[in-house]
């Protein structure tokens, strides 16, 4: 069992929820960089505090849990009466929209796709800015990655 305090691994946790699995990872990562996350994991113990709930070590960590669901992110699309899903399809990651009661797909990609078009922009590409969906292809695989699903599947 861990003896590191309870604060240190939320602030861990509440890192790895809002950026993924980033480098440096928690352990590697300066002093000074990790203390500011630890206030915001005091913050967030008090929050629990406050209501009557609190944090206690069980032992063992527990087996990661799956998804129950291939969806992974879902919001009301600005300006319209519809939404917009993200899911893990049988081809890859799927952006949906819809709207009066009828899905449709609007994008299909596998994750490396996605990679290999942030490496052209990181090469300066220029072409890059032709590729149909581009932002959010980028942006459905980033919440992805920040919420392990790519790796959970």
């Amino acid at each position: 069992m861990s003896d590191r305090p309870i604060r240190d691994i939320l602030a861990e946790c509440i890192r790895l929820e809002r950026l993924g699995p980033t480098f440096p990872l928690w352990g590697s990562w300066f002093e000074e960089g990790r203390e500011p996350v630890r206030k915001r994991a005091d913050h967030i113990l008090r929050l629990l505090g406050d209501r009557g709930v609190g944090l206690v070590r069980t032992g063992e960590p527990a087996p990661q849990a799956r998804p129950d669901s291939p969806e992974y992110w879902r919001c009301k699309i600005i300006g319209r009466n519809a939404e917009r899903i993200l899911r893990v399809g049988a081809n890859g990651i799927e952006v949906i929209m819809t709207e009066g009661g009828k899905e449709t797909v609007q994008l299909v990609f596998a994750v490396d796709e996605a990679y290999a078009l942030a490496g052209r922009g990181l090469i300066g590409d220029r072409d890059l800015m032709k590729e149909p969906g581009l932002v959010t292809k980028l942006s459905a695989a980033l919440e992805a990655y920040r919420v392990n699903i790519v790796g959970a599947q």
